[in-house]
């Protein structure tokens, strides 16, 4: 227990009193050591976001030649494969019925398989296969068995999002 000075009268008082016992008057407010902690950590928080939203966005390396040519290879397989799913959604009977079960393509987007189901003619549901070469297409089992079978082929599925 300290002594301070009343701010009215001048006179002694104990740092615990809720008020001046000679004049009534309230001390002042003396924060505690925990709201001075709290009060201190949120103020460096707020300085170092300050700073590190003000620095320029961390950069990555330098992409090698060789991480570039996968990246443009990986975006021509994007393209490719999902500019050939659109032709063929487009030019079924019902577009809407179309589900992808299967869609791959080779390390060059010259080859396209796609295996999907949709609604036929007579209203029931059929799966079909397309291969899609830069020099053939077809629906043909012998196509799809020279082609999309037993190759490592990068799965495209995902593109189906994008269709």
């Amino acid at each position: 227990m300290a002594l301070i000075k009343c701010r009215e009268c001048g006179k002694d008082i104990s740092t615990e009193a809720k008020a001046c016992p000679h004049c009534g008057a309230k001390p002042p407010y003396r924060p505690s050591l925990a709201f001075i902690l709290i009060a201190g950590l949120l103020v460096v928080f707020g300085i170092k976001a300050s700073i590190e939203s003000s620095r320029p966005p961390h950069q990555d390396a330098p992409k090698t030649a060789e991480q570039i040519a996968e990246d443009a290879a990986k975006e021509r397989r994007h393209l490719v494969v999902a500019v050939t799913a659109k032709k063929l959604k487009d030019s079924m009977r019902e577009p809407d019925s179309v589900e992808w079960l299967y869609i791959g393509t080779n390390d060059t987007a010259e080859v396209v398989c796609l295996r999907y189901r949709a609604r036929n003619g007579f209203g029931g549901m059929t799966v079909e296969t397309m291969t899609v070469t830069t020099n053939e297409a077809g629906t043909e089992a012998v196509l799809w068995n020279r082609h999309c079978t037993g190759t490592g082929l990068h799965d495209m599925l995902y593109v189906r999002n994008a269709i």
